[in-house]
């Protein structure tokens, strides 16, 4: 296993370099820290201030301060230019065979943020496949640069192998999402007519939650806070978060918090007052609303918009625990077809098959039951227990394009209740992803937590959420472990 690992952080090693070269171009920024740590690198790296900074000197002493400050600034780009010409002769005239120095300048330049002299390094040099600093140092490198994409891969391959150095890879795999705007960003406050051009109700269920609507388009859900406990917009931006952390095979759509002024709600939505309205807008008496900034807001998650799928009656156990069992085989899940898979749903009372098999599109029995066993998994560990309905079958378990698709996780991350539900459901699951189960094992709880529970005045009680859900991680690794001690690891570990 150390072995794939390692040729994995090799092969990304590549398209980091590629990357690095292409886009830093356009990243001048580091040579300010260049002007003042180049000498670090050796004897080629020094005399690196330029005449010019002595020229602007004296200027300023001469000529009004517009005009100093314009000569200064001229002679600092001057001085910038000189110093990435200097930089990349003194990278080009070391030694590529002397991988001692080599690796000593490239850790030293990755350290004061200077991306391109990195990025030029691991053209010429590559680190021996136990040198945990030198990947630590790409794993840096790729992430200052924002290129995300490799860094994750990178981070998370590097995080099995070196086992030792594990929390600080594990670190900057949270850090690479941590960075990710489309991922993890601040509160967004809503502007009529740049993000939405008017609200509507969404219909079902017994909670609040509002389409956007842009110019007659529905582009996206909003489920403000709201004193029902079975919906918490901050746990659905928890749950969204989670999944992506933890390899999940299914999807969450993207989740981000806003908050709409109360005057722009009302207008928006087209009434006058939240109290005293008939239809869906008497709901609106359970919206709960913040003083901020001298006005009345309401903040919720705005989701990403998810149309045309279809209901998979989950409820149906039958259906597909035998895909999960211990005497499964993934010969035997490669040979079945997707309408095998889901034979159990048959007739007018078991969902609706035939769209269930052609939302599935390329997916294949053995990654249906990698995304169940998954699906399990995250629901105990968030305490959903919404997604199972003991009335209408599916209706919260949704499908297509080949995933389940998570809308709904607003039950989520109680700190009150029971959790027995979804841990009798989790038991009927034999089978895990290795993936999912290392990303568990292997968190690190001061870390996780700022990012799931941003800090935030008006949530006061997350912590303690937090804790419960600790609680259940450890539960759930005692059952995993139980697994691999009776049938062995390979065998618990089906899927990737």
């Amino acid at each position: 296993m150390q072995n794939k690992k390692c040729r994995k952080c090799f092969l990304l090693l590549t398209p980091v370099k590629s990357f690095l070269e292409q886009s830093l171009l356009l990243k001048t920024s580091f040579l300010f820290v260049s002007i003042f740590f180049l000498s670090a690198c050796g004897p080629q790296l020094r005399h690196l201030m330029p005449p010019a900074i002595a020229e602007a000197q004296n200027v300023i002493s001469n000529a009004d301060l517009f005009a100093a400050t314009d000569a200064l600034n001229t002679a600092i780009s001057r001085a910038i230019l000189d110093a990435k010409e200097e930089v990349t002769v003194a990278i080009d005239s070391l030694d590529p065979n002397d991988s001692t120095v080599l690796r000593q300048v490239f850790l030293e330049r990755v350290s004061v943020g200077d991306i391109r002299a990195g990025a030029r390094i691991l053209e010429v040099w590559q680190p021996a496949s136990d040198d945990v600093q030198a990947f630590l140092a790409i794993v840096r490198l790729a992430i200052d640069a924002n290129d995300l994409a490799q860094a994750r891969p990178l981070a998370w391959n590097c995080a099995e192998f070196f086992e030792e150095e594990r929390s600080a890879f594990i670190a900057l795999w949270y850090e690479s999402w941590a960075v990710d705007p489309a991922f993890f960003d601040d509160i967004h406050t809503i502007v009529p007519g740049e993000d939405l051009t008017s609200l509507e109700s969404l219909g079902g269920g017994s909670t609040v939650t509002l389409k956007f609507k842009m110019n007659g388009e529905t582009i996206g859900a909003f489920k403000p806070m709201q004193t029902h406990l079975q919906s918490n917009y901050r746990a659905e931006i928890a749950a969204y978060r989670l999944c992506r952390l933890i390899h999940c095979a299914f999807e969450v759509p993207q989740n981000h918090e806003v908050r709409i002024s109360e005057e722009d709600f009302l207008d928006l939505y087209g009434i006058s007052t939240v109290e005293g309205n008939s239809g869906y807008a008497r709901r609106f008496s359970a919206l709960v609303w913040y003083e901020e900034d001298g006005e009345r807001w309401l903040h919720g998650t705005l989701k990403e918009w998810v149309p045309g799928f279809t209901s998979f009656p989950i409820e149906y156990t039958d259906v597909w625990e035998p895909l999960l069992s211990r005497w499964i085989t993934r010969e035997r899940l490669e040979e079945m077809t997707f309408a095998d898979a889901i034979r159990g749903f048959t007739g007018r009372d078991r969902g609706h098959p035939r769209e269930i098999r052609e939302r599935a599109e390329t997916t294949t029995p053995y990654e249906l039951a990698h995304q169940i066993s998954d699906l399990h998994v995250f629901d105990y560990l968030i305490n959903n227990w919404d997604r199972y309905s003991s009335i209408y079958f599916g209706v919260n378990c949704q499908w297509n394009h080949g995933h389940f698709v998570s809308i709904d996780n607003g039950a989520s991350f109680q700190n009150w209740g029971h959790w027995g539900g979804t841990q009798s459901r989790l038991r009927r699951v034999n089978r895990f992803s290795r993936d999912t189960i290392n990303a568990i094992r292997w968190m690190e709880p001061e870390l996780l937590f700022p990012i799931l529970f941003p800090p935030n005045i008006h949530h006061t009680d997350e912590q303690e959420r937090f804790n419960a859900f600790l609680e259940r991680r450890t539960w759930l690794l005692n059952y995993v472990d139980e697994q691999i001690e009776r049938y062995g690891e390979d065998h618990v570990f089906l899927f990737e």
